[in-house]
């Protein structure tokens, strides 16, 4: 019992690093986005995206899984401040996530080296999320 008890406790105090190295993490991005954006809707959007991608970093080297309830509402917040001309024009976001997917999509069709795939579908809409336009630039840049 008293193993089992000791074993519990390493896991929260792995925890306890992992979350306060997310929070270090989100708050020096938080600093960075607001000298960046200065206090604007570009801003708010930053630090979402910065925020969904600490989440998504920690969630995928804990289950090697990007989940979908992450990935896809940070691709259409992507498009949605697009339309109004945040980042880019709506033209090159859509774009650009036509070509994150189509690009991950070409991975897929490589042979698998380890007998393992290397990229699953969340990978393809965070790509896509992330796609730099035509023009190159990134959304958020």
């Amino acid at each position: 019992m008293a193993r089992a008890s000791r074993q519990v406790r390493r896991v929260q105090g792995a925890d306890q690093r992992a979350l306060s190295a997310g929070e270090l993490l989100g708050g020096l991005l938080a600093a960075l986005a607001a000298w960046r954006f200065g206090y604007s809707g570009a801003l708010a959007g930053a630090l979402v995206y910065c925020w969904a991608l600490i989440a998504l970093t920690f969630i995928d080297f804990d289950t090697q899984l990007l989940p979908d309830d992450i990935t896809l509402p940070l691709l259409w917040l992507g498009l949605a401040l697009n339309v109004f001309g945040l980042y880019t024009d709506l033209r090159s976001a859509v774009l650009g996530a036509i070509s994150g997917i189509s690009c991950s999509g070409g991975v897929l069709a490589l042979p698998p080296g380890r007998g393992k795939e290397g990229m699953g579908y969340g990978d393809f809409k965070l790509l896509a999320a992330s796609a730099p336009g035509p023009d190159g630039r990134c959304c958020p840049s």
